[in-house]
């Protein structure tokens, strides 16, 4: 029976230290008697905050011998058997229910270890847990009211450590669960930048946020946000009036950091994420026709001795939520032209040119 602890001839723990039994031919040998000893035994009760008893929650330990488990019965009482001496941390856990660690710790960390002995039963190892609490809400569009799929929603607490997540569905509805009773920041964040992340309760800094008290074993809903969409957008073209097919876009801000930069491939391009800032905006034209330059018309470098050249350009300043639209209309680049001739007046054919600023 694996309720009791395992031995070799006499009461050896291996099969190394184990006494040597003598048989004859025909000569039984007698007396060879073990009295075994029963493995640890951990006993308790679960049952719930009212005190009822919950059944089907799973009770294990995780040590250098596997995880032994067991289950509660009906009465919310459990046996789990089979452990050798030595101390060890409990858990339980069942679907709806918050899962906790001996005695009432919601973290590995802080549960209490339980000293086993052979032949031994521990008693008394009981739990009240919790059910899940949850929060639920929808995300829409500040404009048009529509819900956003993909949008984070982040719901971090302030006092019991608590933490849940999750994205919000096709139509913008999100419920976050699996969470305890506390205070949270509940925050709201775009992947794809196209929305100006926020917190709750439409606050746009995280130290500006309203906490939101959430009670033990609670549902809480209508913890909605409308999110604003902000860019700085525009086109790109040429002097021709056609849209250049091919550039980059830089943005920086006022001082020279880097933001951001974008390929060009259809005459467009948006930034959005932006932070409240003013910005310097750079085209950079690759088909080699016409000239690169500073939104608004400066045709300077991108960098002089070193430094982002952001002084040339026309400031664009953003306000979180803002629709800034730009224009870029890039002039054909400068050239010159003439002929090479020998002393004889007679022109040279081949000749490789250089022009040098």
């Amino acid at each position: 029976s694996w309720s009791y602890v395992a031995e070799y001839y006499d009461d050896r723990g291996t099969f190394a230290l184990a006494d040597p039994v003598p048989v004859s031919v025909g000569i039984g040998s007698t007396g060879i008697d073990a009295s075994l000893r029963e493995w640890g035994t951990i006993t308790g009760r679960v049952t719930d905050v009212n005190g009822d008893p919950i059944q089907s929650v799973r009770v294990s330990v995780n040590s250098v011998n596997g995880s032994p488990r067991t289950w509660t019965d009906v009465n919310g009482e459990y046996t789990l058997g089979g452990l050798s001496a030595g101390s060890y941390r409990l858990v339980f856990s069942r679907a709806g229910y918050l899962e906790e660690y001996y005695d009432d710790s919601s973290f590995y960390s802080g549960a209490i270890s339980i000293p086993v002995e052979i032949d031994a039963v521990t008693s008394g190892i009981d739990a009240v847990l919790e059910r899940e609490a949850s929060i639920g809400g929808t995300v829409r569009d500040v404009d048009t009211g529509a819900g956003i799929s993909g949008i984070l929603v982040q719901a971090t607490g302030q006092d019991a450590g608590w933490y849940g997540s999750g994205y919000t569905a096709a139509d913008g509805t999100f419920v976050i669960d699996g969470i305890g009773g506390d205070d949270y920041v509940v925050s709201y964040t775009d992947p794809s930048a196209t929305y100006q992340p926020q917190w709750y309760d439409g606050a746009t800094t995280e130290a500006s946020a309203t906490p939101l008290v959430v009670p033990p074993e609670t549902v809480v809903t209508g913890i909605d946000a409308d999110l604003v969409q902000g860019y700085v957008r525009g086109e790109v073209r040429g002097g021709d009036g056609e849209l250049v097919l091919d550039a980059y876009a830089y943005l920086y801000l006022d001082d020279g950091t880097f933001v951001d930069s974008e390929w060009v491939s259809d005459g467009r391009f948006s930034f959005t994420g932006l932070s409240d800032a003013t910005y310097a905006l750079y085209v950079q034209d690759r088909t080699g026709y016409w000239a690169s330059e500073w939104y608004d018309d400066v045709a300077e470098p991108q960098s002089v001795a070193g430094l982002i050249n952001v002084a040339a350009a026309t400031p664009i300043p953003y306000l979180s939520g803002d629709t800034v639209e730009v224009a870029v209309t890039l002039g054909a680049r400068g050239g010159m032209s003439g002929t090479v001739t020998d002393d004889g007046g007679l022109p040279i054919e081949g000749l490789e040119v250089y022009a040098l600023s």
